[in-house]
């Protein structure tokens, strides 16, 4: 059996070994469409910028799966990127997967499941559009094509806000429509509004996921990261194509941690 060498809750420790060891980013995009029409969705224009980005700059991208592999095993290459997408949007259909599959990047896509064939009713702070979710269908069909799924449980709840009865039913038939319906081996997780806690964190390792994925702290992820906190770095927007190159090297990780800290 392989052993994982995360500092267990000292995240500190783990982030300050972090820093001399590889490291590699994980990618949360959430919409892409050809006009963008809320904070968290990008142009087709600029998502196909930056692939070309990571193809040009020799840019490794790999499967979570991989990543995984990677973190437990402690064998990270540098220049390694993971793609993943929140929500499922129907969107990814036209203006995404035929992109990576030109570049045979994989990517990984969390969905709610509750929400398959339907609308996006998420409650966030600011108002969004509501957007067609991928059908069952769509998901098995883009399966073919290097995409893979993920859990973002069953109604996008807040899970630090749920009782353990609710909190167990989420994470417990999402994986189930994971392992049942799409027939999937690896079983990652994304926290909705990447809210969790030491009790989350529990839950889902009971419930037998792989890992999961939360919003980072700029600083990658390295053999020290816990497997159930994997850091992602939000595509927004705001992210024009100078700042995408710069979040994707590894190297400015505590240059731009420094001075994300100081705005505050």
């Amino acid at each position: 059996m392989i052993r994982h060498s995360s500092f267990g809750g000292n995240r500190v420790l783990s982030a300050a070994l972090g820093l001399l060891s590889p490291r590699f980013k994980i990618l949360a995009y959430h919409s892409v469409a050809k006009q963008s029409r809320d904070p968290f969705e990008i142009s087709t224009q600029m998502f196909t910028q930056q692939m070309q980005v990571l193809s040009d700059e020799g840019y490794r991208v790999v499967s979570l799966e991989q990543g995984c592999l990677e973190v437990r095993t402690g064998r990270i290459r540098n220049k390694t990127i993971v793609i993943t997408f929140d929500d499922g949007f129907r969107g990814l259909q036209d203006h995404v997967f035929p992109l990576l599959e030109k570049y045979q990047f994989p990517a990984t896509v969390f969905v709610p499941f509750d929400y398959v064939g339907g609308i996006d009713c998420f409650s966030y702070k600011q108002p969004r559009p509501d957007f067609e979710i991928l059908t069952h269908s769509e998901m098995k069909s883009s399966m073919r094509s290097g995409i893979s799924y993920g859990s973002h449980t069953m109604s996008h709840v807040d899970l630090t806000q749920t009782s353990d009865k609710a909190l167990n039913y989420e994470l417990n038939e999402s994986k189930k429509y994971l392992n049942d319906l799409l027939k999937t081996k690896f079983s990652p997780l994304a926290y909705p509004f990447g809210m969790f806690d030491e009790r989350v964190k529990l839950a889902a390792t009971n419930a037998g996921y792989d890992c999961s994925v939360c919003f980072g702290n700029i600083l990658s992820n390295s053999k020290y990261t816990q497997l159930f906190e994997l850091k992602r770095e939000k595509i927004l927007e705001t992210t024009e194509l100078d700042s995408f190159r710069s979040l994707i090297n590894v190297s400015n990780d505590l240059f731009r941690k420094t001075k994300n800290y100081l705005k505050k």
